[in-house]
């Protein structure tokens, strides 16, 4: 999964000497980046998607949250939005419509 995403992969090993047990990391970037999926999939129930475009609730916008269910009456998803800084972060539910969601991880990329 991290070098699908273009993360440092990182190994470990134990390694016992006459001080006892140690651990050896090794940490390396991937030779490259996948590249970016030209067809993207269609947005899913669990899909990761970050919140843009919002004119109404500008304050959500640069938001990431996980996709719960699609409204087929109003085109919109129900979003689990984190808002707020760190220290007061709160999960909020939000409908909004597909064309302010940028799907940044499918549901179920990770196994």
């Amino acid at each position: 999964f991290a070098a699908a995403v273009g993360l440092t992969i990182c190994s470990h090993s134990k390694v016992e000497d006459h001080f006892g047990c140690l651990y050896e990391v090794t940490c390396e970037k991937p030779a490259s980046l996948p590249a970016p999926d030209e067809n993207p999939k269609p947005l899913a129930v669990g899909d990761l998607v970050m919140v843009e475009g919002l004119v109404g609730a500008k304050e959500h916008n640069g938001c990431t949250g996980i996709l719960r269910s699609s409204d087929a009456d109003t085109g919109r998803w129900a979003v689990e939005v984190a808002t707020g800084v760190t220290a007061k972060r709160r999960m909020k539910h939000l409908k909004i419509k597909p064309e302010n969601l940028h799907q940044m991880m499918p549901a179920g990329i990770v196994t």
